[in-house]
């Protein structure tokens, strides 16, 4: 600091000045003793100076370390509410360490109101227990989650039709995972079927045994005592069995409506029907099953349809103006000479064509094979051992002097049964070649096979098998005699 010298009204004062802030005013006095003009930067006491310019009702702080400047803030005070704002937040330090900031967002707006209490604020992410709060479940944005078991006490008494509404009317179960479901009625009583054991005293086992002990039971293991009566109730089972002795008989039909099905081991007789006279045989309409017929006269009415076990007419005729079908017709039983007799016009007549590939008609005979053989394969017997072997038409030994036949029954290998077509009518669309309408089919030279041109080569057998019907079906006739190739 610089003496300042009075000359009358001219104060002349040298200041020196040194400072980084260039807003800083240095302080200036006149001493009392002195008069004279003085700057002190120095801490001291007495008036303090602020900025030029300040924002109203901000907050004024102390510039620097002298006690005597001042300056201005970003905290303001409202004159009338006494409310404080500020850009960034507030800092609280604590008694011994560590401080606490309440900082907003940038864009929030929004008021924190204290309880009138001292109390303690609870943070989000500390762990606190509350006391006298009430969480409304309801309000807007409100959920609780992540409640546990352990969580609900005894005493919440918490009501059953807070839980998830079940079936109505069915009982409730634990399911495979220990949770309370509805029982299905498919699978599980209903409430209607529990109630009928309301009132039981004993186990309902024990008393169903000893319910009526000598009754009839459901198991047949007690036997009727006297004539029952269904009244007009009907009967319904499987199978009905009488253990009667042959004399009585075993069924009593009151009613003479003709009964649509009836099949018995052996009818002797019943009301309505006397299968033991011509007369009633002749004029029933229709017999459709029954094990073992035995007429007196001829049966020449009505229809025979199936389930025949025998039908024996004695030394009596069947007659019928219609056709005779059934799987298998014997005639006469071993060491019994018998005959079937074709009258004038009669005739055995074949199919004339063959539905589909694999049919055959005509007379065959069951044999044993000699190799495996395939429906439609050309075979001999041999003499060796009796059995078809393939024939072919390479040699006189395989297809010349011998019994030819066709397979119409496959064998899978040696050893094997099969049938033997010897004449008649066989389609064969897999093993045939494309036939000629008309023209003899002969013996081919690969075993087993048939083919449409006369073999040719040296010691060939040429045999004629038969005449082709369709492209694929023929009329089998071998014929005995057979010509050997020689060039």
């Amino acid at each position: 600091m610089t003496n300042a010298i009075r000359d009358g009204n001219h104060v002349t004062v040298a200041l020196g000045v040194s400072s980084t802030d260039s807003t800083n005013t240095l302080p200036l006095t006149i001493d009392s003793a002195t008069g004279r003009l003085l700057t002190n930067s120095a801490s001291g006491s007495g008036d303090v100076v602020g900025p030029s310019s300040s924002t109203n009702n901000a907050v004024a702080r102390f510039d620097t370390t002298t006690g005597k400047l001042l300056q201005n803030s970003a905290v303001i005070i409202a004159d009338t509410t006494g409310v404080i704002t500020g850009t960034e937040g507030v800092t609280l330090s604590g008694t011994t360490s560590g401080t606490t900031a309440l900082i907003a967002t940038a864009a929030a707006s929004g008021t924190i109101t204290l309880p009138a209490a001292t109390d303690t604020l609870v943070g989000k992410a500390t762990t606190d227990t509350l006391t006298n709060k009430t969480i409304n479940q309801d309000g807007t944005g409100n959920s609780i989650t992540n409640l546990a078991n352990a969580s609900i006490k005894a005493a919440a008494a918490i009501d059953l039709d807070k839980l998830a509404a079940l079936t109505a009317s069915e009982i409730a179960i634990s399911d495979a995972s220990g949770f309370i479901v509805s029982a299905a009625v498919a699978s599980y009583p209903s409430l209607t079927e529990l109630a009928y054991v309301k009132g039981l005293s004993s186990a309902v086992q024990t008393q169903l045994d000893a319910k009526g002990i000598g009754d009839l039971k459901a198991d047949g293991s007690v036997s009727l005592t006297s004539d029952w009566d269904a009244g007009s109730h009907k009967i319904t089972a499987e199978q009905l069995e009488s253990d009667i002795t042959t004399g009585t008989a075993p069924l009593v039909v009151a009613s003479t409506t003709v009964v649509a099905n009836l099949q018995a081991a052996t009818v002797a007789t019943i009301t309505g029907l006397a299968p033991d006279t011509a007369t009633t045989q002749a004029t029933q309409g229709s017999i459709t099953t029954c094990s073992n017929l035995v007429t007196v006269g001829a049966l020449d009415s009505g229809s025979i349809t199936s389930n025949f076990g025998a039908i024996d007419n004695g030394a009596s005729n069947i007659t019928t103006t219609g056709t005779v079908q059934a799987g298998n017709i014997g005639l006469g039983t071993d060491g019994t000479a018998s005959a079937l007799t074709l009258t004038e016009k009669a005739s055995i007549a074949l199919d004339p064509a063959g539905g589909t590939d694999g049919d055959y008609s005509g007379i065959t005979v069951t044999g044993t094979a000699g190799a495996a053989l395939a429906f439609g394969d050309v075979v001999y017997l041999a003499v060796a051992d009796s059995r078809w072997e393939l024939a072919d038409a390479d040699a006189v030994a395989t297809g010349g002097s011998t019994m030819v036949g066709i397979c119409v029954l496959l064998a899978s290998g040696d050893n094997e049964p099969t049938t033997i077509l010897l004449h008649g009518i066989i389609r064969a669309d897999t093993a045939f070649p494309a036939l000629t309408v008309g023209s003899a089919v002969y013996l081919g030279v690969t075993a087993g096979d048939v083919q449409v041109a006369a073999p040719n080569g040296e010691d060939d057998v040429v045999k004629v098998l038969g005449y082709a019907l369709t492209a694929d079906e023929m009329y089998w006739n071998p014929s005995p005699d057979h010509i050997t190739v020689k060039t």
